[in-house]
């Protein structure tokens, strides 16, 4: 009698296939692209103000209102998403912030600009969620943070090259070439989004919830019109004594509370709210938003370098390709790194070189100093903008919930940004006005580095991660 021997295990491939690739080359364009117009716009700015004669505290509104957009559309379009399926989303998504950028490219007058901000916004903020969703489900889960990694490698990036890329281009073709600029991407990103991407079927089925959404739309447009209105003209703390401050973020607060209860009522909730106080998905939340507090500090990067080392403005601007190369090759690594050490120790890490980065750039007085911290920090944010948050929303959560959580870390993070935003700002604002720049820079980064130290105790709080590949302890 003869006994076959049993045929040896296949091995798993180690890369991703050529299908792999073309899906997570079509997401990561689309990110790049949603994600540029966050900071694009800033130095667009003066010369919007002499087109419409009209003045910086009104055409700030080009970014507040994005960001409040954008803040809405993250867990609208995802909601959205596992009803319609993915694919569908993203073609939305990708469709009305093309559109938005049409309006604010030919707009005739200021109002119109606006609206086309909001509209860019109401898309951009479904892009990296979905792509999020769509990268977890389409790669094998041993796979999965390398690819996350891969897509969210062009959030940061682009959110650290948009001020130079903005300024080039308004300086050579005019501000409208900021906007028109999206209409040859978009149209790319949906061509190869319609050839690429799966056609899944929906996820979810009952009667949306329109209350769920109109609590949480209205809860996030509270709490960030009134984190924009910190710090403006005053000090945070005398600015927090303010009606036009503390009654959004109340307002916000309580509409969030309802927006929960809600849920608790809904037959197809947007979010579980078991979701929100699941530990894992917690720690990961309340670290999205501690990455949004470092990406706004970022915006102080080239202004810093003219007041620190007395670079000209030219100079400055090209400091940031530091960030953004770090942000490139690190992204991805940490990603790696991530399926093969879990998410636990790539995250303690990161929030201990985001930490000392910020503290170290603070504090640089050489060039030597200057990017060498540079350097630590798009390393440390590499891991905090990129794949690790969105691999454990991946992984605690069913596929059925899986975009939801993506959108959550989206708002988080967006939330951060202006939390940062204000908090830096006003620092900064407060020491200009005694005529004392420089300490108001590296006050501001002293207070994101002690930020940093708290995300770190925060990350140690994380359980268990499991990928195919490691557990982390």
């Amino acid at each position: 009698m003869t006994v076959q021997a049993a045929a040896p295990p296949k091995k798993r491939r180690a890369g991703f296939s050529r299908q792999e690739w073309a899906v997570l080359g079509t997401l990561l364009l689309g990110v790049f692209m949603g994600s540029l117009d966050i900071t694009i716009v800033a130095p667009t700015l003066p010369s919007v103000v002499a087109d419409f004669h009209t003045d910086f505290r009104a055409v700030s509104w080009t970014m507040s209102l994005y960001v409040l957009a954008y803040v809405v559309g993250s867990p609208l379009m995802t909601a959205l998403s596992d009803r319609f399926g993915r694919r569908r989303l993203y073609l939305i998504d990708v469709g009305l912030f093309v559109a938005g950028s049409v309006l604010c490219a030919a707009a005739p007058a200021f109002w119109v600009l606006l609206v086309g901000r909001a509209v860019q916004a109401l898309g951009a903020g479904g892009i990296l969620p979905v792509a999020s969703a769509v990268a977890t489900e389409t790669v094998p889960k041993e796979r999965r943070g390398a690819a996350l990694g891969i897509v969210g490698s062009m959030w940061g990036v682009a959110a650290v090259l948009g001020p130079n890329l903005g300024g080039v281009l308004t300086q050579h073709f005019g501000w409208r070439s900021v906007f028109w600029l999206n209409i040859p991407i978009g149209a790319l990103v949906a061509f190869l989004a319609m050839k690429n991407l799966p056609a899944a079927a929906p996820r979810k089925r009952g009667r949306f919830d329109v209350l769920g959404i109109a609590l949480l739309a209205s809860g996030l447009l509270g709490l960030t019109a009134g984190l924009n209105q910190i710090g403006r003209g005053r000090g945070i703390v005398e600015s927090l004594q303010l009606a036009r401050v503390w009654g959004p973020l109340a307002a916000g607060f309580a509409l969030l509370a309802l927006f929960v209860w809600a849920e608790t009522k809904a037959e197809a909730p947007i979010i579980r709210p078991s979701h929100l106080f699941k530990r894992n998905l917690a720690v990961a939340n309340v670290l999205s938003l501690a990455a949004g507090t470092n990406e706004a500090g970022m915006v102080f990067v080239p202004a810093f370098a003219v007041a620190a080392l007395s670079y000209s403005k030219q100079q400055a601007g090209s400091v940031v390709t530091v960030i953004a190369i770090a942000l490139f090759f690190g992204t991805p690594l940490t990603g790696m790194l991530l399926d093969r050490f879990g998410a636990k120790k790539v995250l303690v890490v990161s929030t201990l070189l985001t930490a000392l980065g910020n503290y170290l750039f603070g504090q640089a007085t050489t060039t030597l100093t200057f990017f060498g911290s540079l350097l630590v920090l798009g390393l440390g944010l590499s891991a905090l903008l990129g794949a690790p948050l969105r691999f454990i929303a991946a992984n605690e959560t069913d596929e059925s919930d899986r975009a939801a959580t993506q959108g959550v870390l989206s708002v988080f993070a967006s939330t951060g940004i202006s939390l940062g935003a204000a908090v830096t700002g006003a620092l900064v604002q407060s020491s200009v006005r005694e005529g004392n720049a420089l300490e108001g820079y590296r006050n501001a980064y002293w207070v994101v580095s002690v930020l940093g130290v708290v995300g770190f105790l925060i990350a140690l709080m994380l359980g268990p991660t499991r990928s195919r590949e490691a557990t982390s302890n």
